[in-house]
């Protein structure tokens, strides 16, 4: 019987690579009905948006650094939508999401 004491939170080379490259999980982002879509209909500010994509993706909101970061990357990106799908795509391929999601 295994218990939850010896189950090893590290991620797997597997799921790192699906994480990564997988065409499925890049079609679920930048889905029209998906949920950055929605964000991004939703909120005008970008700073709300970074928020709100952060809270979806690591379920908590970004330090300010994250924050001024991220609101950088996305004047610099071809749109807002674009910015929040890389935005989004990067949260979930970190440390932080797979072990705790």
């Amino acid at each position: 019987v295994q218990c939850d004491c010896e189950r090893d939170p590290s991620p797997t080379i597997v799921q790192a690579l699906y994480m990564a490259n997988h065409p499925q999980l890049r079609e679920k982002i930048v889905s029209p009905n998906g949920r950055v879509a929605q964000i991004v209909k939703d909120h005008t500010d970008d700073a709300k948006r970074v928020e709100e994509v952060f809270l979806w993706t690591v379920g908590r909101l970004p330090s300010k650094d994250d924050l001024a970061v991220s609101v950088e990357y996305m004047k610099a990106s071809p749109s807002a939508k674009r910015g929040l799908e890389d935005l989004m795509w990067g949260l979930i391929n970190t440390r932080e999401f797979s072990l705790n999601h």
